[in-house]
Formats: C-alpha cells, sequence, structure tokens
C-alpha cells in the first residue's frame, strides 16, 4: 500500500509504526472508497468472497463506524450512483488503514480497523459495477436498516 501513493514511503511506514498502528492515505488517486453499512457489507462481502469472484479486491472493516470500506479505483466515486447503506469517497478524503498483515474475518466486530480482504501488493481493487451489483441483490433481498440510512448520510 505505501508503494501506492505519491507520499514518501516513509512517512506511510511512520504513520503505521503510530500509537494507533494506522496511516492516512489520500484518496482519489490510486484509488477511491465505498462505504458499506455492516449487515450489508457482511452480506456483500460473504458472496463476494463465496462466489471466487475475481473482482474483489481490498476490505476494511471499520468498527468505529461499524461499516465495510472497499477499495475501488480512482474517480469512482464521480460516477457512484447512490445506493442506500452505500456512500463513495474519493479526492480530499483520507482512508485510514492498518498494514496489510492487520486481518480478521468477514465475521468481525469491535471497535478497530482491520483488513477482512488485505491488499495483496497485485494492485487488484473492487470492480465498483460488480460491486454496485452485489450491493443491489443483496439489498433487495433485505429491508433497508437504520444503519444503512446511517452511512448513506455521515462521512
Amino acid at each position: 500500500m505505501a508503494a501506492a501513493y505519491p507520499l514518501p514511503s516513509g512517512l506511510v511506514l511512520a504513520q503505521w509504526a503510530g500509537a494507533d498502528g494506522l496511516a492516512e492515505l489520500p484518496l482519489g488517486r490510486p484509488f477511491d472508497l465505498v462505504r458499506v453499512s455492516h449487515g450489508l457489507g457482511r452480506r456483500v462481502v460473504a458472496d463476494l468472497l463465496a462466489g471466487g469472484d475475481a473482482t474483489l479486491g481490498p476490505v476494511l472493516w471499520c468498527g468505529p463506524r461499524s461499516r465495510f470500506e472497499f477499495l475501488v479505483p480512482g474517480g469512482t466515486a464521480q460516477n457512484w450512483l447512490p445506493l442506500p447503506g452505500t456512500r463513495c469517497v474519493g479526492k480530499g478524503s483520507v482512508l485510514r488503514c492498518p498494514m496489510a498483515h492487520s486481518v480478521a474475518s468477514p465475521q468481525v466486530s469491535g471497535d478497530n480497523r482491520t483488513w477482512v480482504v488485505p491488499p495483496d501488493g497485485s494492485g487488484q481493487l473492487t470492480d465498483p459495477l460488480v460491486l454496485w451489483a452485489h450491493i443491489e441483490e443483496q439489498r433487495s433481498g433485505a429491508r433497508v436498516t437504520d444503519d444503512d440510512r446511517r452511512v448513506s448520510t455521515v462521512q
């Protein structure tokens, strides 16, 4: 992850070595972020993992906000069609993430930030069209919750 940024890699490594173990990486280049509410995100991750979908890139669990964060190609935020339970952010925002070896299962909970699907060094990102379709499919089979509404309105 450190190598993918215009920031000096030493700065990213120093942030990871800090007290909270998180680095702040600017979004927009090389990727944006789709935030998905906990229940919806858990179902989408499980669905994509079960299908062996090659379009699934890194996914982060954000415990403090109770949501999943999918890394998608930069520029996606400009074209993301809003869905309840989701929010796409890009340039002007940051990703607070741990090192790639901080991994948990897709059934995570708690107040931590950990990778559910860690970056593997390949540069693979989640295909936003595939992600959107899976979110819509999961939403059509489940009612929209207050948790879903919160992610759509809170950055």
